[in-house]
């Protein structure tokens, strides 16, 4: 993740951790933050470990979030 800018690096972990909220959804539910944020509370050091321990829920994480965006209009970019 390191080669990442710093502002795609908290979009990523944001999406994965409001994907997971999420993953049984369609839709956000009605008090979701859709920012960064979302993971005000986890320091950038810790990042890379969080995509390391989530890898094989990742693809569930951000298929999740893009499902719930396009069904609400919700732009990702902006996260």
């Amino acid at each position: 993740m390191g080669q990442l800018t710093p502002k795609v690096q908290m979009q990523i972990i944001a999406a994965i951790y409001i994907g997971r909220d999420h993953i049984h959804s369609n839709t956000w539910s009605e008090d979701v933050m859709l920012s960064t944020d979302y993971i005000d509370h986890i320091p950038p050091k810790d990042y890379a470990q969080i995509v390391y321990e989530k890898n094989s829920a990742l693809v569930n994480y951000l298929d999740s979030i893009e499902r719930c965006a396009v069904n609400t209009g919700f732009n990702l970019n902006d996260l």
